[in-house]
């Protein structure tokens, strides 16, 4: 029988059904991390830090699908441009001639977020000039986390820790090939990992400076705040952890100290005032050491001394995390009403409902370097989004 020229050639989306194979479906399973939910099977790299993707350790880390790495980005994009240096001839810029990279250690419970936000009340760290590399707040912004907080209090670190982990490494990359100072908020509980790092950093950063901020608080304070905040944000320490976390810090403090630019032990005691421990150094040399010189200067006005506070880091005496003040992380831009994300227990997530109904904001106020665009959408028909 002879067939006609529309039977016998395919249609073209025949055509590219054939070429392009069926994609695997994405289904989120609420007993997998992040990482395991949004890990991809290939090695392909996208976006603007691809370049510092392919060079992290994937014997350790998954790679990720092409839309998580996106998303992945505008959360890196967005952290690391909120930087504004003020230098000592009172000109601001975002690049230092000498960038410092500073590590906070502590167990969590420690008090290192209302120590450092007390140092920038008291004029002695000036927060604003770094690139502020925190894995609590990196995991907040990870659109599952809220479910975990919900639905899974003790497990929503466990469940988020190898991707806030992973975005961590390459913000701190991100900003220092960018030549600017980077603060990492952690324990820095692996001393083994962190002398192989420092090292790896000296030598592929040259003149790099590194700092190491010790904070510590008595035992049972520490025990105590760590409760008060497990019930303030929802998200809570299994004790174990915790206590491992008290006995590893100052061990490995103790075998990275000599191996940094400086270091000294900040004691964040109840009811007392920040005490610095450090042999013939008081708070003038402490503050005189973040004095820094602009590498390079654009055309904007000269600003007093900042004062940036992050958005989960108290402003209280530390022991009371419910109570606590706080000011958002972002601050060179009006963002007190997402802040207070970070304060509360999260907002319910629900996999019965639509994306656009799980994240709708309750106000109309737009961010990033796309709001002039979000700020002409219909929103009779869509929602904004937190």
């Amino acid at each position: 029988m002879t067939m006609t020229t529309e039977e016998a050639l395919p249609t073209l989306s025949e055509e590219k059904t054939a070429e392009q194979p069926q994609q695997k479906e994405h289904v989120f399973s609420e007993h997998l991390s992040s990482e395991e939910n949004n890990k991809s099977d290939d090695m392909n790299f996208y976006g603007r830090f691809s370049h510092i993707r392919k060079t992290l350790d994937y014997s350790y880390h998954s790679n990720y699908r092409k839309e998580r790495q996106w998303l992945q980005d505008t959360i890196i994009e967005e952290m690391l441009e909120c930087v504004e240096i003020t230098d000592i001839n009172g000109n601001t810029c975002t690049t230092p001639t000498e960038p410092w990279l500073v590590f906070t250690a502590g167990a969590m419970g420690a008090g290192k977020s209302y120590t450092i936000n007390s140092l920038v009340d008291d004029g002695r760290f000036p927060l604003l000039a770094f690139v502020l590399v925190d894995p609590d707040e990196i995991r907040r912004q990870l659109p599952e986390y809220s479910y975990f907080v919900e639905h899974n209090p003790e497990l929503a670190g466990e469940l988020t820790r190898k991707e806030a982990g992973y975005m961590a490494e390459i913000l701190t990359l991100a900003g220092l090939q960018a030549g600017k100072n980077v603060m990492v908020d952690g324990s820095l509980r692996d001393s083994d990992w962190y002398q192989i790092y420092f090292a790896q950093l000296r030598r592929e950063y040259d003149g790099i400076r590194i700092a190491i901020l010790h904070i510590d608080a008595p035992r049972d304070a520490v025990i105590q705040r760590a409760k008060e905040r497990g019930e303030a944000t929802g998200r809570v320490i299994p004790m174990k952890t915790l206590l491992m976390a008290l006995e590893q810090v100052p061990r490995s403090v103790k075998i990275l100290g000599p191996l940094a630019d400086y270091f000294c032990k900040l004691n964040n005691a109840p009811g007392k005032e920040i005490e610095l421990i450090k042999e013939d150094e008081d708070w003038d040399t402490f503050q005189m050491l973040w004095f820094q010189t602009c590498a390079w200067v654009p055309g904007k006005k000269k600003q007093p001394f900042s004062r940036r506070r992050s958005v989960n880091w108290s402003s209280d005496t530390g022991d009371k995390p419910e109570l606590d003040k706080r000011l958002s992380i972002f601050a060179m831009k009006d963002r007190r009403q997402r802040s207070m994300r970070g304060l509360t227990r999260q907002k319910s997530y629900s996999l019965h409902s639509a994306t656009d109904q799980n994240h709708k904001s309750i106000d109309m106020t737009f961010y990033g370097p796309y709001s002039h665009i979000r700020k002409t959408m219909d929103y009779g028909y869509h929602n904004n989004y937190t």
